[in-house]
């Protein structure tokens, strides 16, 4: 697509890029500057928060033209930043400081103005300017959801189902095909997926600030994480539960975080329970990003 449109609900991504512009000016202007006066540390910290932004935008827009914008000016902000004298209390420098990081402010808030004008919003396909297999969202966050509910219907008719006479293939070799760990689940769940999105990726690393965090399967034109565990008999319900949230905090904001669950050893007890405790949806829980959780609990394999 040719139009830089955005990626979901529209206040969704003003908020999640006022947040950005509130990080900048209260927790790293004001706290890191105003009261340490430590240049050397407020250049770190506003390098990570232009990293942490970029990526934001990144994934708020269907390409990279805006965050490549974003990171262009920022970068000018950046370098003015490391000419000052870190030994220099001089209140000038102070707001000649201010003046290069608001123009940096000024570019996101001029973005949140233009978003709310439509200027990104999505073309209507019905007009034919959009690609015909163009797919939005929301539908693509229900079609990830029914692949994962019915993940073991694919189960029972690609391994268990009984072999036409006329095949090729050999019951007994089906047989010997057993789910052992999550990287088995994420292995078939990604065959699944890649044919209907094309762009899916498996493996994906990503920088979350301290550490690095790993995507099992990412869909970054809809802004799709899926997160896949596998149980086994060794592993407790409350080391499951600790597993999950770690991953729910470090995931990216704005993003459909789904935690797929194959309870192969059922160690969860009450799976509804479990789902209801995990679950979050941004504009009902003022969380970061929709946190979805799915269990399922073969009967075998």
């Amino acid at each position: 697509m040719s139009v830089t449109e955005i990626r979901g609900d529209k206040d969704t991504v003003i908020g999640l890029i006022n947040e950005q512009i509130k990080v900048l000016k209260v927790d790293i202007i004001e706290n890191k500057l105003f009261d340490n006066k430590d240049l050397a540390e407020l250049e770190g910290e506003f390098k990570r928060w232009r990293l942490t932004t970029s990526r934001i935008l990144e994934r708020c827009f269907n390409d990279n033209s805006v965050a490549q914008q974003f990171v262009m000016l920022s970068e000018d902000s950046r370098i003015q930043l490391k000419r000052y004298n870190i030994f220099d209390e001089n209140v000038k420098i102070e707001t000649e400081i201010m003046i290069h990081v608001t123009d940096t402010m000024n570019f996101l808030w001029g973005l949140t103005k233009d978003i709310r004008k439509g200027l990104y919003d999505p073309l209507d396909i019905s007009e034919g300017e959009a690609s015909t297999d163009y797919i939005t969202r929301e539908t693509a966050v229900e079609i990830i959801k029914r692949i994962l509910k019915n993940f073991y219907k694919h189960i029972e008719v690609m391994y268990h189902a009984p072999i036409h006479g006329r095949g090729t293939l050999k019951q007994k070799d089906l047989n010997q095909i057993q789910i052992g760990n999550e990287y088995d689940v994420q292995r078939i769940l990604y065959g699944l997926i890649k044919p209907i999105f094309p762009l899916a990726r498996v493996e994906v690393a990503d920088d979350a600030k301290y550490k690095s965090v790993r995507f099992d399967i990412s869909i970054d034109e809809y802004n799709i994480i899926i997160e896949v565990k596998c149980t086994r008999d060794n592993m407790s319900e409350r080391k499951l539960t600790e597993e999950l949230g770690s991953d729910c905090f470090h995931y990216p904001a704005g993003s459909h975080l789904f935690l797929f669950i194959y309870d192969k050893a059922k160690i969860i007890t009450n799976p509804d329970a479990f789902q209801t405790a995990f679950r979050r949806e941004m504009k009902k829980d003022h969380s970061d990003k929709d946190i979805e959780p799915i269990i399922l609990q073969p009967i075998s394999l």
